[in-house]
């Protein structure tokens, strides 16, 4: 008889409180805060790692064009050309654009200097030979080098990323190739995933530790 009674007593007592909606609405909104804000706080650093090497290429592509278009105007200069300090200026200019402005800014005083009666036939061609030179060597060498030192990318995926961007946007795509790959770079280092990692050493171009 104790027993029925202890069990109906039990059955009959009133169960724990629940938890009121407002506190399980206010431990979601934490749940869910959390995750934001650390979601928030990777989207935040990946965009300052993005502005910080876009910045950077600037700044390392206009020192490029400067010296450039001073070394030009410096060459014609000396071989005592017309319009020296302009030629330099067009090629400071033209040296943005990848491949295309350094033939633009090599072919376009040649008419000049064709034309002059006064210039001689070897100055014709050094006017011709050394702006290519200088040309060839910056783009093929020296950029390569810089920006894949300064960007994490290797000197040949810097060559790559030109041709590919290029054919795929033209104009736009050349003068962006080497902040657009470095993005992905940016974007591929946030990833937790073995391709990443695998197109990440083909970037960088060096064994990369994983994480």
């Amino acid at each position: 008889m104790n027993d029925t009674a202890g069990y109906r007593a039990s059955t009959l007592a009133p169960a724990p409180p629940l938890p009121p909606p407002q506190v399980l609405l206010f431990t979601v909104y934490l749940l869910q805060g959390r995750s934001e804000y650390g979601l928030q706080r990777a989207d935040e650093f990946m965009q300052a790692e993005i502005d910080r090497q876009v910045r950077r290429y600037v700044v390392l592509k206009t020192a490029v064009c400067v010296g450039v278009g001073a070394l030009i105007g410096l060459i014609f200069s000396l071989l005592q050309l017309d319009l020296a300090f302009l030629i330099g200026l067009i090629t400071f200019v033209a040296n943005f654009v990848p491949n295309v402005g350094a033939i633009f800014a090599t072919l376009l005083p040649m008419p000049l200097i064709l034309l002059d009666p006064a210039v001689s036939v070897g100055v014709r061609a050094l006017a011709f030979l050394l702006p290519l030179l200088v040309h060839t060597t910056v783009g093929n060498l020296i950029e390569p080098k810089m920006f894949g030192s300064s960007m994490e990318l290797h000197p040949v995926i810097v060559l790559l990323a030109l041709a590919f961007w290029g054919a795929l946007w033209g104009i736009s795509g050349a003068i962006l190739s080497v902040p657009l790959t470095a993005t992905c770079r940016i974007a591929l280092s946030a990833m937790r995933n073995p391709w990443s990692e695998t197109l990440l050493r083909l970037l960088e171009g060096r064994n990369r530790v994983p994480r």
